[in-house]
């Protein structure tokens, strides 16, 4: 890439985050007016922590935004850019806009799991299968594993996708953690896709961003407040693992950035959701319920029990996010293995704590005293 393409592209990066962040800004309240209309809404009850009806078509806001940013954008970038990967971004198209109408369709009627599920089987199928190139094939010596058999990648490509567009929903349940970490998570792709010279996923991620601005403020801050309800999630679930699938996948110079533990760093910054959900279907198992069955058992459940705001327990979740990716690449060129143990322990200590904390009624937080 030359340098008048580099700057070409940090300017084509501006103008896409702020083209989506001003449509984000636009379609936002016109959509949850339109949800509230509608009553699209998710009603009070003992899993949530509202007290009145919200609006639950937030994703249809960033989807839009998104939209409209990319068909202006993306024309100008394949001419200029030429870029190899341009197939595979209409491929996730599809998948993406097939995994926002089922959102949609579940939050205004309501869909069986095994309808999802086979939905997003269909998507990772068409996104996978189809492209033969956003694969997992190596897993660069962790658990001794390099490259794998052509099934056995297929078939781990697919778990992963529908673990990846399924975790932001386990983990939407105060506000502003699942885009807050979806922000986190897009502003990596940002960093690792422009050091990699791997400008749609760039022009992407910036997009996505900008998009998610706007939501954001309302979800957090503003008294008219809406949610990213299925179509939310699931969209952003499945921009978040196309990103990094095509990381993986991408033939790259971010080696420099991350050494040969890129996959460790990916681990790293999606402990918090992979953690979490790990941990809630061990207790529902050992407690002999179905792994699927919500509750309000995860780890930001039991930060609002020790007294955190959904802001205090949201920004706690996000630090420990971006202190637990830092530190990862702290492991860059030392052995894989090792570094996942070091890295594993660290992060399940530190994000599981809560979960053994109790605060009394004068207050003060201790220890779950065992029975």
């Amino acid at each position: 890439m030359t340098s008048v393409l580099q700057s070409e592209m940090i300017i084509l990066s501006l103008f896409a985050f702020i083209l989506s962040a001003l449509l984000s800004r636009i379609f936002v309240p016109m959509v949850r007016d339109y949800a509230k209309l509608k009553d699209i809404t998710v009603a009070p009850s003992i899993r949530r922590s509202h007290s009145r009806k919200i609006p639950v078509l937030g994703g249809v806001s960033i989807y839009v935004s998104l939209l409209l940013t990319l068909l202006i954008i993306f024309p100008y970038l394949f001419l200029s850019a030429k870029s190899e990967n341009s197939i595979q971004i209409y491929y996730f198209g599809f998948a993406s806009s097939l995994l926002f109408t089922v959102g949609i369709i579940d939050d205004m009627y309501g869909l069986k799991p095994r309808f999802k599920l086979f939905f997003q089987l269909l998507a990772s199928l068409l996104l996978i299968c189809s492209t033969d190139i956003l694969i997992i094939d190596n897993l660069y010596g962790l658990f001794g594993i390099f490259e794998l058999y052509p099934i056995i990648s297929c078939i781990l490509s697919i778990f992963i996708f529908i673990v990846f567009v399924n975790m932001l929903n386990l983990i939407d349940g105060i506000d502003g953690l699942a885009s807050g970490f979806s922000i986190v998570a897009l502003a990596f792709f940002v960093i690792i896709s422009f050091f990699s010279v791997n400008y749609v996923s760039l022009i992407l991620s910036v997009a996505v961003l900008g998009s998610l601005l706007s939501f954001f403020y309302y979800n957090v801050y503003s008294v008219k407040k809406i949610f990213l309800g299925d179509n939310g999630s699931l969209l952003l679930g499945s921009i978040l693992i196309y990103l990094t699938l095509d990381f993986l996948s991408f033939d790259n110079t971010a080696i420099l950035l991350v050494g040969n533990n890129k996959i460790l760093v990916l681990m790293s910054l999606f402990s918090y959701p992979l953690v979490d959900t790990i941990r809630i279907f061990a207790v529902r198992i050992l407690r002999k319920k179905n792994p699927f069955s919500a509750d309000k058992n995860h780890i930001h459940h039991h930060l609002l029990r020790l007294g955190f705001s959904h802001k205090r327990a949201t920004t706690f979740i996000l630090v420990y996010t971006c202190s637990i990716l830092i530190t990862s690449l702290f492991f860059m060129k030392q052995n894989i293995n090792i570094s996942f143990v070091i890295l594993l322990i660290l992060a399940v200590t530190i994000i599981c704590f809560p979960t053994f904390l109790t605060k009394n009624d004068s207050g003060t937080i201790g220890f779950i005293k065992k029975r």
